[in-house]
């Protein structure tokens, strides 16, 4: 990036170039700023700056982001402004603003069957926000008494909304009732009063006079040229409110007394005017529709894409599970044709290492979700599986106490690896005469999960060290726990327990 941003500031001796602002925009903010489907930046702010840029001789380089990551660039000064930002006295004495583009009004949010009608309703209620935007800084001021939400976007506001988490949310009314529609949210709707009628400029750090000075020029140019008006009837399909100048009015009113006629040719081409508008307009609605027509249709693709994916990743692991199992049974067959018990031995610790694993894909396919496992349902099938196989007539039990654990693929084969080795190595070393009983015990406290496997034997002999050590179970212990950037510590307490803590 810093390669990329030199080129643009560096020019070439050979050929002047034009100057590069570095701007940042919101990265869901539509119809204002967003990604487009192909993967660039659009909207009615990015489309109206690069207008400016264009008018003034300047070239923008637009960079999107989520709201508090772009913003905090603005404030530590590490880009040259952003694409919108809503004004207010707070703000001003953080940052420069350009004059306003566009008023933009906010609205209360509520599912259909809400009895929520007016602001004094609020109080007391649970309300969705979104984080870092003026709305949220409005509430926190204005409404103490209620419980405020904050989200990462517009859009996930509006989803918890109708999925019933909270009673309603503060947003901007067009971009709500934009997204409402863009994700079918059909059983919410904005109650219909005006909130917090906001100024959406740019914005420059402060004491970048010259910036704010370009910038102010070319709106003003932009609005003169008619070119403004053509951005916003792209984005919002109406022209802003105009003036007429009080001259026209004069003129017109004038033209009213002294003869009727005059009045009647003025209504007569006023009726002209309206109706081609109202034409306009049509054409824009019925453009629009067919848009919506055009997004509905590619979200149910990927929709259906999606689908098709998710079976396939089910396939896979179901594959996996199917072609451990095969190496497994291959190993059981080839195990009849040993002679000695010690090579009989090996054969039945790769067969229960190839266990562990295929006992992770059947998981992963068996269950909604595809990436993750429950730790505490794996242990239980693990502890079956030796529970059904021979223990040569030992009493041995098995004390799970496992937590409802999430853990990701990466992370789930290599923990039940490493209990099938603890668990191998309790019985053919502690439990082998009389057997005894093995406890699995894992939690999670915040950020880190402990794991440890104990049993009821002699423990450790006097001197061992787990670094010294030679044996191929313990080496492979040591090896998953670093695999999985965690510590593991050896105890006596007073059979041997074995604990391997690494971050969640």
């Amino acid at each position: 990036m810093l390669c990329l941003l030199g080129l643009f500031f560096f020019p070439c001796p050979a050929k002047a170039v034009e100057r590069v602002i570095v701007a940042r925009g919101s990265n869901d903010y539509p119809p204002y700023e967003f990604i487009n489907d192909d993967g660039e930046p659009d909207g009615f702010n990015v489309e109206l700056l690069k207008a400016v840029g264009k008018t003034m001789g300047f070239s923008p380089f637009i960079l999107l982001g989520s709201w508090n990551e772009i913003r905090k660039d603005l404030l530590t000064r590490r880009i040259d402004m952003l694409t919108g930002m809503f004004f207010s006295p707070r703000r001003d004495t953080q940052v420069d603003f350009s004059i306003p583009f566009l008023v933009v009004n906010h609205a209360i949010f509520i599912r259909k069957s809400s009895p929520i009608m007016s602001l004094d309703d609020l109080k007391g209620k649970t309300i969705l926000v979104q984080d870092g935007d003026i709305m949220h800084e409005w509430a926190s001021k204005k409404l103490p008494s209620s419980i405020l939400l904050p989200v990462l976007n517009q859009p996930t506001a509006l989803k918890r909304l109708a999925a019933g988490e909270a009673d309603c949310a503060l947003l901007g009314k067009f971009q709500g009732i934009y997204n409402a529609k863009r994700f079918g949210l059909t059983n919410i709707t904005p109650i219909d009063t005006a909130i917090l009628p906001q100024h959406l400029c740019f914005a420059v750090p402060q004491g970048r006079q010259e910036l704010q000075s370009m910038l102010n020029e070319g709106l003003s140019l932009l609005k003169e040229t008619g070119e403004y008006d053509r951005i916003y009837t792209k984005w919002f399909g109406v022209y802003p409110e105009k003036h007429f100048p009080t001259h026209f009015i004069f003129w017109g009113l004038t033209a009213i007394l002294i003869t009727a006629g005059a009045g009647i040719i003025w209504n007569w081409s006023l009726r002209r005017r309206v109706f081609a508008k109202t034409s306009e307009l049509n054409k824009e609605l019925a453009q629009r529709a067919r848009t919506e027509e055009v997004l509905k249709q590619k979200e149910e693709d990927l929709r259906h894409s999606l689908g098709e994916q998710e079976v396939l990743l089910k396939e896979i692991h179901h594959r996996v599970k199917n072609n451990l199992q095969i190496i497994s049974s291959l190993l059981a067959l080839q195990m009849d044709q040993l002679d000695t018990n010690e090579a009989k031995e090996v054969f039945i610790v790769s067969q229960r290492r190839i266990t562990s694993m295929a006992l992770v894909h059947q998981q992963l396919y068996q269950s909604q979700n595809l990436s993750k496992i429950n730790l505490a349902d794996y242990v239980k099938k693990l502890v079956a599986s030796y529970r059904s196989a021979s223990l040569s007539g030992r009493r041995v039990s098995f004390n799970v106490q496992v937590q409802s654990l999430e853990l990701p693929v990466n992370k789930a084969i290599p923990c039940g690896l490493i209990l099938n080795e603890l668990i191998t190595n309790a019985l053919k070393h502690a439990l082998k005469d009389n057997g005894g009983s093995i406890t699995i015990h894992a939690e999670r406290k915040e950020q880190t999960i402990t794991m440890k496997i104990s049993d009821t034997g002699p423990g450790f002999p006097e001197g061992f060290s787990k670094d010294k050590s030679q044996g191929l179970g313990i080496q492979l212990v040591l090896g998953l726990t670093s695999q999985l950037e965690g510590e593991i510590r050896l105890e006596n307490s007073p059979g041997a327990s074995v604990i391997i803590v690494f971050e969640a």
